[in-house]
């Protein structure tokens, strides 16, 4: 030591000694915001995940935690629109049927293994193959891939997904304007060939940002930074750890306890109470969603259109929304499609029959009455979940209906696990659903009606009909009127009855940053997020 300081002058000794004698805190201090650095990220769930496999996933708990360790073709922004992803670009053929992807080179999935092009082309003959039954397989045929009936019924090799070299080339039956966004959709996210067979409860190998370290079944998901992800990212974030709360108070509590960073988005209830008390904590988003009843087909009384009609219009949408959501951005519903969705507008007409209607009372008396069904003959439970907010609205809506035709109307909740196989079995008499769209335009509304197993489906050929015009039709201005036409034949059939469109609130810890709004789906990937330090 005495070799090292010894050619130094007394000016250079006073600095090193003053440096020396300041070490301790700055050591401290440095040793402090390590600290603070490795704290994982905690964010909140409010279910149980059903898988965390991109083609057996379901509902918004999944797509979130696989978001943050998958990534596809294409990727959100902050706005919700589509940006290259996996691709360094993109390029369209100019009919608009044919979409090449350039892929990036050296990625890597999270074991070390090369990811390719080929990888992708796998992964999108998997989710056709019928043998494998995926939640969303249908969605190739709502992205218009050639040949996707095809492979869904067997011939994988119809599927006009090929890879060549460095490229993923992707051939549509006809123009899509949002084939794009649908890449954003976890279905299409990218599966590791070993996660192709067997059992699909294994965790993944993941190809994003983060991949998952543990899964603690009705507890947590513990996510790591990926080290073979090719981004550089801006956060100091390592760890990401998802709780699983089925509790929307619960994850209030658990947020004002300093447990959650970041909790799941809850339904915007006491958002003027939980402002005041956490002014710069509430962030408020208008999501793309619609809250519906869901009507069975198995429920005879409810075969009886009139019925059906009677309930819709003993609904007071504008006084729900005052009284459950007061100071939110939640609006009442005429339409299934919402009215901020990109290109669309509802009926002036269906609006003012639902929401500004003097008579609304007394036309659902009248329809009931035309149905020859008795008010007291309709003893109904409306099933939901937690993780909606049912125990403050449903009890109003069952009154309103209750108190308007004399019916005896109830509601029971049960976990997500059991809500969703009910829903899926038809297994119901009413069910309270919030359908959230899976990219930003009518469709994503529209046609899940007519494929997924939640709504039936429903197959109206009128329906069907007006769907298949508006897709032959190249800009959005001249799609609407079908879409319109469609919504008329929802609201006269009602396989459904809208109610409200949900905005959704997430509180956010002051010392996360990053946290963003903007999008009309609600994500935010965890990347985006960071910890500030004083």
């Amino acid at each position: 030591m005495s070799f090292i300081f010894k050619p130094l002058t007394f000016r250079v000794r006073g600095w090193l000694r003053r440096a020396l004698l300041t070490l301790p805190c700055f050591l401290l201090a440095f040793t402090a915001s390590m600290q603070v650095f490795s704290l994982p990220l905690e964010r909140g769930l409010l279910a149980n995940p059903k898988s965390l496999h991109p083609h057996y996933f379901g509902g918004s708990p999944n797509a979130q935690v696989l978001k943050d360790v998958f990534e596809g073709l294409m990727v959100q922004n902050k706005n919700g629109e589509p940006v290259p992803g996996v691709a360094s670009d993109v390029e369209r053929a100019p009919d608009g049927t044919r979409y090449t992807f350039i892929i990036r080179k050296n990625l890597k999935w999270s074991d070390g293994s090369a990811l390719t092009a080929e990888d992708f082309a796998r992964s999108f003959r998997a989710l056709a193959d019928p043998e494998r039954r995926a939640t969303y397989r249908w969605y190739l045929k709502v992205a218009k891939i050639k040949g996707a009936e095809q492979a869904l019924n067997g011939d994988l090799d119809a599927l006009a997904v090929k890879a060549y070299d460095d490229k993923v080339i992707i051939e549509l039956d006809q123009p899509t304007p949002y084939f794009l966004d649908l890449m954003t959709f976890p279905s299409f996210l990218p599966v590791h060939k070993s996660n192709l067979k067997g059992d699909t409860s294994t965790i993944p190998v993941t190809n994003g940002p983060f991949k998952i370290r543990q899964v603690i079944p009705e507890t947590r998901i513990e996510l790591s930074s990926n080290p073979h992800y090719f981004r550089h990212l801006d956060t100091d974030l390592q760890r990401v750890n998802y709780q699983i709360i089925p509790s929307v108070h619960r994850q209030i509590e658990q947020f004002e306890n300093h447990v959650l960073d970041v909790t799941a988005q809850l339904p915007a209830l006491h958002i003027q109470e939980l402002k005041k008390k956490h002014p710069v904590s509430v962030f408020e988003d208008q999501v793309l969603a619609t809250a519906s009843l869901m009507v069975s087909p198995k429920v005879t009384v409810l075969h009886n259109l009139k019925a059906r009609q009677a309930l819709s219009m003993a609904i007071d949408r504008n006084a729900l929304v005052k009284k459950i959501y007061p100071h939110s951005h939640t609006t009442p519903a005429c339409s299934f499609v919402p009215p901020h969705t990109r290109g669309f507008n509802p009926d002036p007409a269906n609006c003012k029959r639902l929401l500004d209607n003097p008579d609304r009372r007394e036309q659902a008396i009248k329809l009931l009455a035309e149905s020859g069904i008795k008010g007291s003959d309709i003893k109904l439970t409306v099933l939901s979940s937690p993780r909606y907010d049912s125990l403050d609205i449903l009890p109003e809506i069952c009154h309103q209906i209750n108190s308007t035709l004399g019916t005896s109307l109830s509601s029971k909740s049960e976990e997500w696990g059991s809500y969703l196989e009910h829903i899926s079995k038809g297994d119901y008499e009413l069910a309270w659903f919030e359908w959230l769209a899976d990219y930003n335009d009518a469709t994503a509304f529209l046609i899940p009606l007519t494929e997924s197993q939640f709504f039936g489906p429903f197959r109206d050929p009128a329906y069907l009909r007006e769907l298949s015009l508006a897709a032959s039709k190249k800009t959005t201005v001249a799609r609407l009127p079908n879409y319109q036409n469609a919504e008329a034949i929802l609201a006269r059939e009602l396989p459904l009855i809208p109610v409200l469109h949900p905005s959704r609130i997430t509180l956010v810890n002051p010392d996360i940053g990053g946290f963003y709004a903007s999008n009309p789906e609600g994500w935010v990937q965890s990347w985006h997020l960071y910890r500030i330090l004083d």
